[in-house]
């Protein structure tokens, strides 16, 4: 025998379970907000002080140091700091991901705080431009030091080609210098600039005297400009170096007194050092 339900009966079965079915969501959602309130937080957005949970770690660091040296004789030597250097930063496993980027300042230093691992280092100017491999490990300071070293020669004699037709040397054209004291060649991965030089008069000339002399001259730098070697020979038996040169831009000769050829080597050492926590990095 088949029971037919009514319309009354068949509508109360529908809100009976409609209201189970709230009700076990219901208990669900207050499961889950109960669980979520009680897992702890992540440490950075805990509240309280952690000074008994161990000391914090000692960060671990990268420091160039940059510096030129220039000779000033066969035993004596200036060293400044060099301002101004690129510094790039790259993971070693990744090189297309920049770490960091920034300059030397104005003492010739730049410091990165870094995490534990191996990365390489693009030093890049005007004078230097290389990649170094550093391995930065906890709690420590890699200390890169470059060191770049300025040589400037003064030509005894210097002549160009058609210098009186336009006044000035244009990267086409190429200069010849005579390098009186210097015996060996200029390396090729030097950087090569060259500078040109005014004269210019003390007036009125020195007490008792009628006449400039030669003490009253001062060189003055008038212009430097990058340039490219295109040959050299030595003469061993008086000591001379000839250079043929070009600018890469154009170099202005108008009352220009005398060029020099100024070259630029730079190397680097790494070192390591363990920090502790009552010593600072400068």
């Amino acid at each position: 025998m088949v029971r037919i339900m009514s319309s009354a009966q068949k509508k109360s079965r529908v809100i009976s379970i409609v209201l189970l079915t709230g009700l076990v969501i219901f208990a669900a959602i207050a499961i889950v907000s109960t669980n979520l309130l009680s897992w702890p937080l992540t440490p950075q957005f805990q509240n309280g002080n952690n000074s008994g949970q161990g000391a914090k770690p000692t960060p671990s660091y990268l420091l160039v140091k940059a510096q030129y040296t220039e000779p000033q004789s066969s035993s004596a030597y200036v060293v400044t700091p060099a301002p101004g250097i690129g510094v790039r930063v790259f993971y070693q496993s990744v090189l297309s991901l920049l770490v960091g980027s920034n300059v030397t300042d104005s003492n010739g230093l730049l410091r990165f705080a870094l995490r534990p691992d191996r990365y390489i280092v693009q030093i890049q100017s005007e004078y230097t431009n290389f990649n170094a491999t550093v391995v930065v490990g906890a709690g420590s300071t890699v200390l890169l030091e470059l060191n770049i070293t300025k040589e400037s020669h003064v030509a005894s004699f210097y002549d160009v080609v058609d210098r009186d037709s336009i006044g000035q040397v244009l990267p086409s054209e190429n200069i010849y210098m005579e390098l009186n004291g210097v015996s060996s060649i200029i390396g090729l991965t030097h950087a090569v600039f060259i500078e040109s030089y005014s004269t210019w008069y003390i007036y009125p000339p020195p007490e008792n005297s009628t006449s400039l002399s030669s003490s009253t001259l001062t060189p003055n730098l008038s212009q430097t400009v990058a340039g490219t070697i295109v040959s050299q020979t030595v003469m061993p038996n008086n000591a001379t170096l000839w250079v043929e040169l070009r600018p890469n831009s154009p170099l202005n000769l108008h009352g220009v007194s005398t060029l020099a050829l100024v070259s630029y080597t730079s190397s680097y050492t790494i070192s390591t050092f363990v920090n502790t926590n009552t010593t600072l990095v400068n």
